[in-house]
C-alpha cells in the first residue's frame, strides 16, 4: 500500500509536467499539438494496455517478481531518457519580474484556474473520468475471473482489448478534431467510454466484454 501510494503521488507530479512540456517541443500550433497528443495516447495505450498486460501476465506466471522488476527498469529507462533532453530546449524566460513564493504562485494559479471557464471544466472532466476509470479497473479482475470465467492470462488479454480502440482513437484524434472540432470529439469520446463501461457491467460474454 505504501509503494502504491508513493507511485500515485509521483504520477500526480509527472503527468502534468509531461503534458505541459509538449508545446515546448512540438510548438503551440493546434494541429501539431493534436497530432502529438494523439500519438502519445496511442503509444501509452500500446505500452500500458496492448503489450504490458499479456507480457506482465506471462512473467508473473514464471515468477511473480519479474513484472515488478521489469516495471522498475522501465522507470529507470524513463528517467535516463528525461536526462537526455537537451537543456537548451527549455523555454527561455522572456522577462525578469519580481520573484514570488511558491505559495503565492499556487494561490494565483488556482484563482486563475477558477476564473477560466474552459480550464475549470477540464479538471472536472478529468476528475470524473479518473473516478470512473479507477472504479472500472478495480472491478475488472473480478469481472474477468468470476463473471467471464477467464483464466489468469485472460485478464491481461482483456486489458489488451482496450488498447485496440485507444490506439485507433489516438491516431485518428488529429484528423477528427480538424473535421468536427476538439470539443465535439472529446464529448463523443467520453460518451462512448461511459456507454462501454455500462455495457461491460451487464454482460457475461468475454467477446462482448472485450469489444
Amino acid at each position: 500500500m505504501v509503494a502504491a501510494f508513493l507511485l500515485g503521488v509521483g504520477q500526480v507530479f509527472f503527468d502534468p509536467a509531461a503534458q505541459s512540456a509538449i508545446p515546448d517541443f512540438v510548438s503551440r500550433d493546434p494541429r501539431n499539438l493534436a497530432t502529438a497528443n494523439g500519438r502519445i495516447v496511442a503509444a501509452e495505450s500500446n505500452g500500458e494496455d496492448f503489450v504490458g498486460p499479456p507480457v506482465g501476465s506471462a512473467l508473473f506466471g514464471v515468477w511473480n517478481f519479474l513484472p515488478f522488476a521489469g516495471n522498475a527498469l522501465s522507470f529507470a529507462a524513463s528517467g535516463l531518457l528525461i536526462l537526455s533532453i537537451r537543456t537548451d530546449a527549455k523555454p527561455k524566460e522572456t522577462s525578469e519580474g519580481p520573484r514570488t513564493s511558491a505559495r503565492s504562485d499556487i494561490v494565483e494559479g488556482i484563482r486563475w484556474l477558477f476564473g477560466n471557464r474552459t480550464l475549470r471544466a477540464l479538471p472536472t472532466v478529468s476528475c470524473l473520468g479518473n473516478v470512473a476509470a479507477t472504479a472500472q479497473f478495480a472491478m475488472l479482475a473480478l469481472l474477468a475471473k468470476e463473471v467471464l470465467g477467464l483464466p489468469d492470462f485472460g485478464f491481461g488479454l482483456l486489458l489488451t482489448a482496450t488498447a485496440v480502440g485507444a490506439t485507433a482513437g489516438g491516431l485518428a484524434a488529429a484528423a477528427a478534431s480538424r473535421r468536427f472540432g476538439p470539443g465535439t470529439v472529446m464529448l463523443a469520446g467520453k460518451g462512448g467510454v461511459g456507454a462501454a463501461i455500462l455495457v461491460l457491467g451487464l454482460v457475461d460474454n468475454a467477446w462482448v466484454a472485450a469489444a
